[in-house]
């Protein structure tokens, strides 16, 4: 892999620190090239509908029918909503009682986090990589960020009534202000990076549970360039810059290019730019050890793990997971029923053209021109006898294949849980009842993929506090629901035990709209119920449609007084409201009595009488 153009001056240290990364990348690299590369490989282009083989059928037809692609991007939004629809994103649960005001802070600030680093952005590749190939893998850092801005140039003075120093703008002699580039801090917080899974490597002994914390070591493969290592190195992160420089561009990483080859496009990274080559990088972790090697050669870095907790700063993601290091995705679960929906298509298609464009039999002693024998409106065929030309019979698979078809569409449904009304699709052989049926139980599937994947994004909160620990020094203003502003202390000062629990993954049910059929057929058993609080349950079902402001849909309690004096008013001739303006909440079937010439009110015996709350 790695071509020798020089031969870095290194320690005896660094040597061991290089041959010990190497050892383990070539073990675990050979397993994984093994076992699951070529996988991979399939299974990416079966979700984007690529046959592997067209030239193998160099006359028939290459139809790839898009069903993998469908059942991923049908569950990826599904797998979004659960998890986003909820605010917070993740609930932070106090242990002991003590930390019950400080676990409110923490879940404050997590989420203010999670929006602050577009986690939706990372959230939905993460989520492919786990339905197409069965896991994803992601990294959890502190990101700092500077950027360089532009900003209006300030001249101080000093004001001499009040001593007090002012800043004003400066301007030119043209009268223009004056700007002055400046170097700002852009993004200061935690940040989580997905991982190419073909650039993670594990232990493939590790345990399945918990595989990247049980390994001997992972190893991430990452790629940079020299002035950013520079960089790092003025900061004192890495070491041996200068002998990088001298062998740069010497290996290259090939695990995953056949993604790009498959479909017929260029992996980005080897695009030729004479500015700036790419250096291989080799971040190779322990729990209490982290090593960097460039190029395959030269240890850039060698130090104790700089992270409080101690740990593989990594979290993995699953859907399914088995006694492997990886988990199973929805191309291995369908992966030969898919090809088998590509053949009934295909052979659907290859019977038409066949039957449009028909073989002929022809007797040897016809003298028959078969550069006539096209199929054309009023063509003719010249031959000694008729009989010299009869058609190949063909016969006709396509009304079977429909059935074939539907069977092998629903065995897929089948396997995944995913059914027609999921994708939006009426279906006339479903009731209603039926059809909420498959709804509850494909959302049973998915609420446990939930609730698997849901650990990722647990472990990945504990590791922002901890970083909050570690790299936040000031106070942070965070905008929280409702658009109002929330000041929040320095984390080093908010200690406790916490849980941490995606409030998503605690859904009962995925589908709002199967609740919300339930809730409203649920509704007119209790509605003459005088303790059924009917508002209650109306809001229930508004926060199901995410109306937010759901109260503006409700009479306030000065609404419906002023429409009870209305009414009383319509029925009893203008009478005025009484006991002060209050009118009572139910009049039942009252009728206001006739108001006398002195402004008293004459009640009569009997039905007539008001209730007893106005006596």
């Amino acid at each position: 892999m790695a071509q020798e153009y020089y031969e870095p001056k290194l320690s005896k240290k660094d040597e061991q620190a290089r041959d010990l990364v190497l050892d383990r990348k070539n073990t675990y690299y050979t397993y994984f090239k093994k076992n699951y590369y070529d996988k991979w490989d399939n299974y990416w282009a079966q979700y984007r509908s690529k046959l592997l083989n067209e030239s193998e059928y160099p006359f028939r037809a290459r139809l790839f029918i898009p069903y993998s692609f469908t059942a991923v991007e049908t569950a990826v939004p599904r797998m979004v909503e659960a998890v986003f629809s909820s605010d917070p994103i993740v609930a932070v649960k106090p242990i002991e009682q003590a930390d019950v005001d400080n676990s409110s802070i923490l879940e404050m600030l997590i989420n203010y986090q999670f929006r602050r680093m577009d986690f939706l952005d990372t959230f939905i590749p993460l989520v492919k990589d786990c339905f197409i190939i069965g896991s994803c893998f992601a990294k959890v850092d502190w990101k700092k960020e500077f950027r360089y801005m532009k900003q209006m140039a300030m001249d101080t003075t000093l004001d001499e009534m009040t001593g007090q120093e002012t800043q004003m703008p400066m301007v030119d002699d043209k009268g223009n202000y004056v700007l002055e580039k400046k170097r700002l801090p852009f993004y200061d917080d935690p940040y989580i990076y997905r991982i190419d899974p073909y650039k993670f490597l594990i232990d493939p002994k590790a345990n399945p549970i918990d595989p990247i914390g049980t390994s001997e070591a992972v190893i991430m493969i990452t790629e940079s360039t020299i002035p950013q290592l520079k960089e790092l190195e003025k900061e004192g992160i890495y070491k041996n810059i200068s002998e990088v420089e001298k062998v740069k561009g010497s290996s290259t990483w090939e695990a995953g290019e056949n993604r790009w080859s498959d479909m017929d496009l260029t992996k980005p990274s080897q695009e030729p730019d004479k500015h700036s080559k790419r250096v291989l990088l080799y971040e190779y972790w322990e729990d209490d050890r982290v090593i960097v090697l460039a190029e395959e050669k030269v240890v850039i870095r060698d130090e104790p793990n700089p992270y409080w907790h101690c740990r593989r700063p990594f979290i993995e993601g699953r859907i399914c997971p088995t006694n492997e290091v990886v988990g199973i995705g929805f191309m291995e679960m369908i992966e030969s029923q898919q090809h088998e929906l590509n053949d009934k298509h295909n052979q659907r298609a290859d019977n038409i053209t066949l039957a449009l464009n028909r073989m002929y039999v022809i007797a040897r002693d016809a003298d028959i021109d078969t550069e006539l024998l096209l199929s054309e409106p009023g063509g003719i065929i010249m031959s000694n006898y008729v009989e010299g030309v009869q058609p190949l019979p063909q016969p006709d698979v396509t009304q079977s294949s429909f059935s074939e078809i539907a069977d092998i569409e629903d065995n897929i449904d089948r396997t995944l849980g995913i059914h027609d009304p999921s994708r939006g699709k009426p279906t006339d052989r479903e009731t209603a009842t039926g059809v909420v049926a498959l709804q509850e139980q494909a959302n049973m599937r998915f609420k446990l993929m939930i609730m698997i994947f849901s650990k990722m994004l647990a472990k990945s909160a504990d590791m922002i506090v901890d970083l909050n620990q570690q790299y936040m020094t000031d106070e942070k203003v965070a905008r929280i629901t409702g658009g109002n502003f929330e000041r929040l202390p320095n984390p080093q000062e908010v200690i406790g035990r916490f849980d941490y629990e995606p409030v998503g993954a605690t859904m009962e049910g995925l589908s709002k709209y199967a609740r919300m059929e339930q809730l409203l057929r649920f509704r007119p058993i209790f509605a003459d119920n005088p303790d059924f609080k009917k508002t209650e349950f109306d809001k229930k079902l508004m926060e199901l449609l995410n109306l937010k402001d759901f109260n503006n849909y409700f009479l306030t309690d000065q609404e419906k007084m002023m429409q009870m004096q209305q009414a009383m008013m319509m029925q009893g001739g203008g009478m005025p409201p009484m006991g002060g303006g209050e009118m009572p909440p139910d009049m039942g079937s009252f009728e206001p009595p006739p108001i006398l010439p002195t402004g008293e009110v004459e009640y009569s015996e009997g039905a007539g009488r008001p209730p007893m709350a106005l006596q």
